[in-house]
């Protein structure tokens, strides 16, 4: 009869512990704790806690204040539906500061862990306290979660627990991992290469990829958490308001510069790739003062929140979001306009940037909407190698546009080099047929002088010659008259001597000779007077000879041994026939 009444009793007490146990359901990741008491602390010791069952614990309720609040209790129970150990995570918000204290059955004592905002663990995701549940049998819990860093919260705040199922966090904190590493490594393929292409080239559109690349490495490092894990301190301030718990942290702050970063190296990317200071001088204005606004906002904001002066945070992070969306539409527009202006590298640029550009886009509306979740995982990743990528392409395809428009210059110059030379030949050539004229002038010129040197000796000889002949003319003339005067007995020898006399006044032979010097000074003048007056005589065609040397007709009577009258006798004749 006793061990009856004691076996209904272990039941009735089976029972009535179950009804208040947490049954963690198998197929569900994570199970929020249904069942729970909190107490507030009041400096109870932990032994205390953790043995005095007349402790005032109650049901959870709204907490609203927070001035005189360090810490709160939490004591529960949970039960896994698996006979073999399963490894969960206890989480429990607030996750500022919390300590889970549970029995090790096989070392026979309690132990702690803690984990948090404000704790320096190896959890990625603050406020995951592991623990491996060995069988079916109830597990007793207590958790001291610190409310200190919520002083001064004007909201209100409900206590919550949660088991989530080891299992599927590791598997995502290892792949998140995996992508985290895949993507490190492929950016900094990506810079390295391109680190090495611009001190190659100087190219500033390199500098601002790299800083492009440099701003997503910090960011993926930031939003994957990692900054967190390896930070003593994890955050600066937190804050109580709806929808929940903000904390500003190193790593939002890092964050922050990764965001400041990527945009103003996005920008000066666009300024430098599309020209944007000479093709779009406005809309290059409009882009660098968005720009200026963003890094402005964003270093107040930061400067606030981390000191404490006003957490601006929750508030800035919407225009934020706002001013990224209105900059990546403004880039993408300025691409759109240099591509109608007919850049040739403008559509090289929008498509490089039309897939990672949709997705920030994504992100930044996701972020503006759901500021207290951490968004998509690998979206950030993906977005940063097809930027890292697609830019890396642009970049090529604009070293090859800037090659063939290079080597377009340079056809242009060796066109221009050959019209310049050839201008430059025909100059010399020019110059050439000027020192030749020059020299055929010199020639010419000597030849004129050695001309006008023989016609001026001609010129001599012939007034010599033809002064010899009128002398002599004249003498014989003198000589005549005195043999006329003279009276002689043989008169037949004076006949002979004037006869002689009067021959030699007559001879050819002084003609000839004359006529010989004066064609060498009038060349043609006795071929021109005979086809113009076929019909002169020859004394005619001398007497034309001596007036053309502006003889004197007493000149021309004494060279042609006859009268003066008769001379102008015949030059009237002679003009006659030649219509003078």
């Amino acid at each position: 009869m006793r061990s009856l009444f004691l076996t209904f009793f272990g039941l009735l007490l089976t029972l009535t512990t179950t009804a208040q146990v947490n049954v963690l359901a198998e197929k569900t990741e994570e199970t929020w704790a249904a069942h729970f008491e909190i107490l507030k602390d009041k400096g109870y010791p932990v032994n205390q806690i953790l043995k005095d069952s007349t402790l005032p614990f109650s049901k959870p309720h709204e907490i609203t204040d927070f001035s005189n609040t360090d810490y709160y209790w939490v004591r529960l129970k949970a039960a896994n539906t698996s006979r073999y150990p399963e490894k969960y995570y206890v989480f429990a918000f607030p996750n500022l500061h919390n300590t889970l204290y549970y029995f090790d059955r096989e070392k026979k004592r309690w132990r702690s862990r803690e984990s948090g905002f404000a704790v320096a663990d190896s959890m990625r995701s603050p406020g995951n306290i592991p623990y491996t549940f060995l069988d079916r049998k109830p597990e007793t819990f207590f958790l001291k979660l610190r409310f200190s860093d919520l002083r001064g919260s004007n909201s209100s705040i409900n206590i919550g627990v949660a088991f989530r199922k080891a299992a599927p966090i590791d598997l995502k904190e290892e792949k998140i991992l995996r992508y985290w590493t895949a993507t490190m490594a492929i950016i900094a393929i990506f810079f390295l290469y391109n680190t090495y292409i611009y001190f190659l080239f100087k190219d500033k559109a390199y500098l601002y990829y790299l800083l492009i690349l440099a701003g997503a490495m910090l960011y993926i490092t930031t939003y994957s958490g990692f900054i967190d894990v390896v930070w003593n301190a994890r955050y600066f301030t937190a804050s109580l308001s709806a929808p929940g718990l903000y904390t500003f942290s190193l790593n939002i702050i890092m964050m922050q510069l990764a965001i400041i970063m990527i945009i103003t190296g996005l920008v000066q990317y666009c300024r430098t790739y599309l020209e944007t200071a000479t093709l779009l001088p406005k809309w290059d204005r409009i882009i660098l003062n968005c720009n200026r606004a963003l890094v402005s906002l964003l270093t107040v904001s930061t400067f606030l929140t981390a000191s404490g002066i006003a957490y601006t945070y929750k508030y800035s992070n919407y225009i934020t979001n706002l001013l990224v969306v209105v900059i990546l539409f403004i880039i993408f527009y300025i691409g759109f306009l240099s591509w109608k202006k007919g850049l040739k590298q403008a559509k090289y640029f929008l498509i490089a940037n039309s897939l990672p550009m949709v997705i920030v886009l994504i992100i930044t509306v996701f972020f503006m909407v759901n500021i207290t979740n951490r968004g998509p995982e690998f979206l950030p990743n993906l977005a940063v190698v097809l930027q890292a990528i697609t830019l890396a392409v642009a970049l090529v395809a604009r070293v090859n546009v800037i090659k063939d428009d290079l080597k377009a210059k340079e056809i242009e110059a060796e066109r221009l080099k050959l019209e310049n030379d050839q201008i430059l030949l025909k100059s010399q050539l020019i110059t050439v047929e000027n020192q030749y004229v020059n020299a055929q002038m010199v020639i010419a010129q000597a030849e004129k002088d050695k001309l006008q040197e023989e016609l001026d000796h001609n010129q001599r000889e012939l007034v010599s010659t033809t002064m010899y002949v009128y002398q002599k003319n004249e003498m014989l003339a003198e000589l005549k008259k005195q043999i006329s005067g003279l009276t002689s007995d043989n008169k037949e020898t004076l006949k002979q001597i004037k006869s002689t006399i009067q021959n030699n006044l007559y001879m050819d032979a002084d003609w000839d000779k004359f006529r010989i010097h004066f064609e060498k000074v009038n060349p043609q003048f006795f071929e021109d007077l005979l086809s113009k007056h076929p019909n002169l005589t020859q004394n005619e065609i001398r007497l034309s000879a001596y007036f053309h040397l502006n003889l004197t007709v007493k000149e021309i009577a004494t060279l042609l041994n006859i009268d003066p009258e008769s001379v102008r006798k015949a030059k009237t004749r002679m003009n006659k026939k030649m219509n003078l």
